[in-house]
């Protein structure tokens, strides 16, 4: 997803999108990205066992820029 280039040929669709939330994404749906969902997906990510501070904060960072509107607009 992260390095795919989306145009009319090409069209993003909900299902392909990697939407930061805790919920299968076979039972995801729309009203579900919202941002206590997106919160308890970060925060859950704080008790996984192994994960670092470090592995975390990537995962932010590149959350972060994901969905960043600069980005989206640029698809």
């Amino acid at each position: 997803f992260d390095n795919d280039t989306f145009d009319s040929d090409n069209r993003v669709v909900f299902d392909l999108v990697p939407w930061p939330v805790l919920e299968h994404p076979f039972a995801l749906q729309d009203e579900l990205i919202c941002w206590p969902e997106i919160e308890g997906f970060f925060e859950a990510g704080i008790h996984v066992k192994g994960i670092t501070y470090e592995q975390l904060k990537t995962l932010i960072s590149d959350t972060q820029r994901r969905f960043h509107p600069d980005r989206w607009s640029s698809r």
